[in-house]
């Protein structure tokens, strides 16, 4: 398998940038074999994850249980090799809830307290922007930056039917 791998990697690697770009088979070619390769490491990866949650998922969450953690990374030495499991965590806030919780620290310890611990973001989602009234956003173009981030490229392959 690893042979297989570096043969296609090496076959990749020694041909010109410039002859990949002209010839439109061999880009073809190349966007194939990597949706290909990129499919294959996807499903070892998922493999590997479901194996080691079942070999290692106990062992985790009691290594982390006996040090009074829900989160945190611990590793098992294998025969010739290590496997480090790591937990993070997930933090989400509700949003009317944490407004209070802010107000309320403002009121009891000041504003500057509240400001300090939080990171207030507010957002137009650009399908909000698009959808308002034409008054709306003129109010909100002076606040509005767009900028071009460069090209992303996908290819499609089209499959034609056979005669």
């Amino acid at each position: 398998m690893k042979n297989i791998a570096k043969g296609v990697v090496s076959d990749w690697d020694s041909k010109n940038i410039d002859d990949i770009a002209s010839d439109p088979k061999l880009l073809k070619d190349l966007h194939e074999q990597s949706k290909y390769f990129k499919g294959v490491s996807e499903f070892f990866r998922n493999l590997e994850k479901k194996t080691c949650d079942r070999k290692y998922g106990q062992r985790v969450e009691s290594r982390l249980k006996g040090d009074n953690k829900d989160t945190g990374t611990v590793v098992f030495d294998e025969e010739g090799f290590s496997v480090k499991a790591t937990v993070r965590k997930a933090v989400t806030w509700e949003p009317n809830t944490l407004w209070e919780a802010l107000d309320q620290i403002s009121k009891e310890f000041g504003s500057e307290v509240a400001k300090n611990i939080s990171d207030v973001t507010v957002k137009i989602p650009e399908n909000k922007y698009k959808d308002a009234e034409t008054k709306v956003r003129l109010i909100l173009d002076d606040a509005r930056t767009v900028e071009a981030k460069g090209p992303d490229y996908y290819i499609s392959i089209e499959e034609k039917p056979h005669d």
